[in-house]
């Protein structure tokens, strides 16, 4: 898993930008406020087509390639999640 959030890293939307282009089949949870998060595919249009600069990684996210990987974590860390309904 790898973690984009630019609170830690000023490149993160930059980079989360470039992970999305090269995972298209990937996931990413994209959190949403304490405890909650929504689960995307990594072509989700939710993050394209954003006139700059928008900084796509100002909230937290946690990719993988592996939806099961991230749904574990999210259960496992007692977070409240959903499925994007436009992409998953």
């Amino acid at each position: 898993m790898l973690e984009f959030w630019s609170r830690l890293d000023p490149d993160a939307s930059d980079k989360f930008e470039k992970w999305m282009d090269g995972h298209q089949t990937g996931y990413y949870l994209s959190f949403r406020g304490p405890g909650e998060a929504m689960l995307h595919r990594g072509y989700c249009g939710h993050m394209k087509g954003w006139s700059r600069p928008v900084d796509l990684a100002k909230n937290r996210k946690l990719c993988s390639d592996s939806r099961s990987e991230l749904e574990a974590w999210a259960t496992e860390h007692h977070l409240r999640w959903k499925r994007c309904s436009d992409c998953i």
